[in-house]
């Protein structure tokens, strides 16, 4: 494994990265992508905040925002720990997956998982601040909101089924005689409940309101 991937990957150009994903390699493949689409989501959540307290501070409607000031602040600091943590996954699964190709090893499999399954949870929280800054946070910003939020949760969805392919793969091998490839498909199963959910209320709750207007 190239040690210099972790490091470098996600700091490429978008051009170069792009066409890394498109060049028929075996990474970056699709944890990485479900992670990029999250820190992008992630970073639009960030912008929805600042619009958000820009709005609370001063403004015609600084009225209807400055009660929500203090938790955009901290969907502000939220959204950029998440888009920095999944900005390292981009490399991190990459990294765990080429570990695997080259090892064949138990160990290096369920690290192989383990990082989509970060990836997925991390996009989940993502969704679900996008959705709150959707509902609460400045209407100039709204349709960045949701893009974050149906972002995050294609992210989800994405890293959720490499981990349910995985874990299927480690259950055929007989990965885990410690029960933790059910353990962790149980939390697969209960990721993908969580952004169906979201994914359903969103859904109805943006298009809804925009047919109505």
């Amino acid at each position: 494994m190239d040690g210099n991937k972790e490091r470098d990957l996600s700091a490429k150009p978008a051009q170069e990265l792009l066409e890394l994903f498109a060049a028929g390699n075996t990474t970056p493949g699709a944890g990485s992508a479900a992670a990029l689409m999250g820190a992008l989501a992630a970073s639009l959540a960030q912008t929805v905040a600042r619009h958000t307290l820009k709005a609370a501070r001063s403004g015609k409607r600084r009225e209807i925002y400055a009660p929500f000031r203090e938790r955009a602040e901290a969907l502000l600091a939220q959204a950029g720990e998440l888009a920095d943590r999944l900005r390292r996954a981009v490399d991190e699964d990459a990294a765990a997956f080429d570990r695997f190709w080259a090892e064949r090893t138990e160990e290096a499999q369920r690290r192989a998982t383990e990082v989509p399954i970060e990836i997925a949870e991390h996009c989940l929280a993502v969704a679900r601040m996008g959705f709150e800054l959707w509902e609460r946070g400045a209407r100039s910003a709204q349709a960045e909101a949701g893009a974050a939020t149906l972002g995050a949760l294609a992210g989800g969805e994405g890293a959720a089924h490499v981990a349910h392919l995985n874990l299927k793969f480690a259950g055929a091998g007989h990965v885990g005689g410690d029960g933790w490839a059910e353990r962790r498909k149980e939390d697969v199963r209960a990721l993908r409940r969580g952004l169906r959910d979201l994914r359903e209320l969103a859904e109805t709750r943006i298009y809804d309101q925009d047919e109505s207007t």
